[in-house]
């Protein structure tokens, strides 16, 4: 492949014949700046011409601008408030140039990345369903903090993660007084994470008591919903579960990679370990609702694939190194620990490579069970 050449804009001609001179048999065109800034890729000057030409850029194509500066000599004020990109030390050496044509295209990447950043926005307001509606649903997501459900105290962790698309999750109380639904998801896509939640919505609106109590037969409307609208790479991890507090019985099902787990005296048991395929609209396959009978004192555990990936372990050594016993917000900083003690250890703006969901009931050990 042909590598374009660049054109390094030169303020005055003594330092623009010493560049091109050093800047000889390479990719690069050297002449005096004596245009506008936006026709070159690369500007070289002193103090005063990087100063002007920061200042007259008009928000089109910007270069890289490079200050000059002898050696010992005080740092240059468009260094100091930003508007250059570097320092070059002058007199010029050929690996000078050499560095400054690497960092322009490191600084083209970020500009460009930059750009497409700007338009994420637009592409949101775009999406098909109510955006008003699925933005309100989606600020729960980084809520922290649930009510009680009945006697039932609840922690939860959200972290938002890089990669596009993402997880949802909540409690869903039911008129009854005596289900609680659990709902998790992941999406790969932003469009089908709107979508979910539009379908989400509608069904609260009009499904009825007894599709409701039954998980399977959810997430099966769900994919009647969503199968004609989603894009064929689109991939949608899920796990819904329906609590009954009176029996203690929860009713689940599942698909993809969301892993759900109960502590009980000491010991994790894996309800969920995500190895399931997930839903895909060549591919909505439903296992049928499963079962396990919750006890006084378990602990219940529900969290997306985001903590094994961020923490660079499975799910399973995390619970198995945090030991038994421990205080539930204690626990749930001590899953947050794991990933970021992997991510960085010094950036506290680091982010997880996707997004890590978290929710943890625990039974209080006086629980009634009623008889089923």
């Amino acid at each position: 492949m042909k590598q374009d050449r660049i054109k390094v804009g030169v303020h005055g001609r003594e330092l623009m014949e010493g560049v091109a001179l050093v800047a000889e048999g390479m990719s690069v065109d050297v002449s005096l700046a004596d245009g506008e800034p936006g026709s070159f890729d690369i500007l070289i000057g002193d103090d005063g011409a990087i100063d002007g030409a920061y200042h007259s850029l008009s928000g089109g194509r910007r270069p890289s601008l490079f200050v000059t500066v002898e050696d010992g000599t005080a740092v240059p004020e468009t260094f100091q408030k930003g508007y250059a990109d570097d320092l070059v030390v002058v007199p010029l050496r050929r690996l000078d140039v050499l560095r400054l044509v690497r960092l322009h295209h490191n600084l083209e990447s970020l500009r460009g990345l930059q750009a497409e950043g700007a338009l994420l926005p637009r592409l949101i307001h775009r999406l098909e369903e109510d955006v008003k509606m699925a933005g309100k649903i989606q600020r729960l997501l980084i809520r922290d903090r649930f009510p009680p459900i009945g006697n039932i105290p609840v922690a939860s962790k959200y972290w938002c993660g890089m990669r596009s698309g993402g997880d949802y999750f909540d409690l869903l109380e039911f008129p009854d007084g005596a289900h609680t639904g659990i709902f998790l998801s992941d999406s790969s896509s932003y469009g089908l994470s709107g979508k979910l939640l539009s379908a989400l919505v509608h069904f609260t609106a009009h499904g009825t008591k007894e599709s409701a109590l039954e998980p399977a037969a959810l997430v099966e409307i769900l994919g009647g919903k969503l199968r004609a609208e989603i894009k064929p790479e689109d991939q949608l991890s899920i796990f819904y579960g329906i609590l009954n507090r009176k029996t203690m019985l929860l009713s689940y099902v599942w698909a993809g990679t969301p892993q759900a787990w109960v502590e009980r005296a000491g010991r994790w048991q894996c309800l969920a370990d995500g190895s399931r395929p997930s839903l895909a609209a060549t591919g909505w396959h439903v296992e049928s609702t499963g079962h396990f009978q919750l006890e006084a004192g378990d602990r219940f555990l529900l969290v997306s694939d985001g903590w094994s990936e961020g923490a660079g372990i499975p799910v399973g050594r995390i619970l198995g190194d945090a030991g038994a016993g421990m205080d539930s917000r204690d626990f749930v900083n001590e899953m947050a620990f794991r990933v970021k003690r992997n991510i960085s250890r010094d950036d506290d703006e680091a982010m997880p490579p996707q997004d890590c969901s978290l929710i943890l009931l625990d039974l209080p050990r006086n629980t009634l069970r009623l008889a089923q």
